[in-house]
């Protein structure tokens, strides 16, 4: 026979409870989120722009000539920022500028002619793709101290004059062919950061 007693007392123990919150649980896991939310933070800002994948060293070389020659010690401004992305594809143009006229010395030095097709060849071969990893930055003894004024202080032609700095100190000859380019980029870098498109 049919006992409704067995029935009900079946599917009372199947049903699910509630699980209760507990003050001590809800702060367990606020203080999960707050500290996983901290570590996220912390990893993203330790994280440097390198637009370019240059070596640690020239990294630094660049964090540097922004911080001292263009004045922008903060590292998390929009100014730095734009100042490390211009300066770091500089670098990154000036190491196979470097690169190029060293494989076309050791090639003449090899005895190529200079207008050949051999010439041309053997600058392209790829041994010479290690020079890039040999650029020695600028000793930090030579390294200028912070400007006396802030970026943001500092006159229209003080700026042009730091901009120049900052290309030479990352290997530019003010004589040489890329250095007005290297200025050129960094001045636009520089005026797209400070008055950024609506």
């Amino acid at each position: 026979m049919f006992d409704r007693r067995q029935v009900h007392a079946s599917t009372a123990s199947v049903t699910p409870r509630k699980a209760a919150w507990s003050p001590a649980r809800v702060q367990r896991i606020v203080a999960l989120a707050v500290g996983a939310c901290a570590l996220a933070a912390t990893t993203a800002s330790a994280a440097v722009y390198n637009p370019e994948n240059l070596a640690p060293d020239q990294m630094s070389q660049i964090e540097r000539v922004c911080q001292t020659a263009m004045g922008l010690p903060d590292s998390s401004s929009t100014q730095h920022d734009a100042c490390t992305e211009s300066l770091s594809h500089s670098f990154a143009a000036k190491l196979k500028e470097d690169r190029l006229l060293s494989a076309r010395q050791d090639c003449l030095a090899g005895g190529r002619n200079p207008g050949t097709t051999a010439l041309s060849e053997c600058e392209l071969l790829p041994r010479h793709k290690q020079a890039a990893q040999n650029a020695q930055p600028t000793p930090e003894a030579t390294l200028p101290t912070s400007p006396a004024k802030s970026y943001f202080d500092a006159s229209f032609d003080e700026i042009r004059h730091r901009e120049q700095r900052a290309c030479a100190e990352i290997g530019y000859d003010p004589m040489g062919a890329g250095f007005s380019e290297c200025v050129a980029n960094l001045a636009a870098y520089m005026t797209e950061a400070n008055f950024p498109a609506a």
